[in-house]
């Protein structure tokens, strides 16, 4: 979302920022860096989104999506409204599936022009989930509440004027779901030239993992890899290492004695991080969208190794510019790889940092959808 706010801004948009600013990632205005606070005005609303046993269960009698339900806030609706009255706005732009609800809200105060920035498609993420999860009652819970979520999900797609979908996978689902707007693919872009740092290779490859850990997708991704694939693997290579970095760590991961296994609970500088490292392992099990991280990754230069999944979204060409893995075998198969062929791995480096520059780009996907903007939206306003 940053990003993209870098983009609209050095196309001379004026940007406001209204942000749900949850228990799980809360912030200070106060403390942001002066260079984020002068991208956009910034306003926050404290709203408790945690999910609460006994709110979930009576929820089981009402016809609502919890997902969707935990983010509405009468005190964020009221700051709505105020700046809305205060505002002349031309796009207001409505960051993820959560802010959603307060579309009417918004509807009935502005002649704005409504666009939905799609990060995922919210269901896909939570079928994909529970079809990996074993009986009983959460996993009948979880049924209902994703079918209430996809009920929602296509629901809301045409009260708005433009969907802005990150992947052309989602851009597909967004049509087959019966989508009659302006759908506008605008992927997950970087300042690729903040990842210009020196090349880093270490004498023996060194695995790692970075994702945020509270992310149920990243979790069950690194719990799946460590019971179906570091085992054998470090069996075979004793000296290999794994590391694994996020916020939101669980303690039992912290605590790990596995060998081989080193965890870091938060990573001060990302990119410095993942540079002194050299394959990067993606092993995506659900979820939708795209990954930031593989992203980064790549502009580093490094080595990908992921599920389809994880891939989802990127123009990417196997064994070219990234390395696919879909199970423990393809996955022992790949890092045998690229441990026994060096040379391989710095080319596909090289390829994954070519393929960024070229493709996800902040300059030019700013330019590209600020022309969206105008000439599918803003023209229509004047007109």
């Amino acid at each position: 979302m940053l990003a993209l706010t870098h983009c609209l801004k050095n196309e001379d948009n004026e940007v406001f920022i209204l942000s749900v600013n949850t228990p799980k990632h809360h912030f200070d205005l106060k403390n942001l860096p002066a260079d984020i606070l002068s991208i956009a005005r910034w306003e926050a609303v404290d709203i408790d989104t945690s999910i609460r046993p006994f709110a979930a269960f009576l929820n089981l009698f009402t016809n609502q999506s919890y997902h969707i339900q935990r983010f509405y806030s009468k005190e964020f609706e009221e700051k709505l409204i105020e700046l809305l009255e205060k505002e002349i706005v031309d796009i207001i732009q409505m960051e993820s599936l959560f802010v959603t609800p307060y579309i009417n809200t918004i509807r009935r105060h502005t002649k704005a022009k409504l666009v939905y920035r799609a990060h995922n498609i919210e269901y896909k993420i939570w079928e994909r989930i529970i079809a990996g999860m074993k009986g009983g009652l959460k996993k009948q819970y979880l049924k209902i509440q994703t079918q209430r979520l996809k009920k929602y999900e296509w629901n809301v797609i045409n009260k708005i004027d433009a969907i802005v979908s990150i992947t052309p996978e989602d851009k597909e689902a967004f049509i087959e779901m019966g989508c009659k707007i302006p759908v506008h693919i605008t992927p997950i872009g970087i300042n690729t030239i903040d990842f210009n740092l020196p090349e880093h290779h270490n004498r023996y490859p060194v695995l790692f993992h970075l994702g945020t850990m509270n992310w149920l997708p990243n979790l069950e991704a690194v719990e799946w890899f460590l019971k179906e694939v570091w085992n054998t693997l470090h069996q075979k290579y004793p000296a290999l290492k794994f590391y694994i970095g996020g916020r939101g760590m669980p303690q039992y991961l912290s605590r790990s004695n596995t060998p081989g296994l080193y965890v870091f609970d938060e990573v001060d500088n990302a990119k410095r991080w993942m540079n002194e490292k050299d394959i990067m392992i993606v092993p995506v099990l659900s979820g939708s969208g795209m990954r930031v991280k593989i992203i980064e990754g790549m502009a580093l230069g490094k080595t990908i190794i992921s599920t389809t999944i994880g891939a989802e979204g990127i123009a990417y060409t196997h064994l070219k510019n990234i390395v696919i893995a879909d199970t423990p075998e393809e996955f022992i198969k790949m890092i045998d790889l690229c441990i026994s062929d060096p040379e391989l791995c710095k080319t596909i480096g090289r390829n994954a940092k070519e393929l960024v520059v070229n493709n996800y780009n902040n300059k030019r996907i700013g330019e590209e959808l600020n022309s969206f903007y105008h000439q599918t939206l803003i023209n229509s306003i004047t007109q």
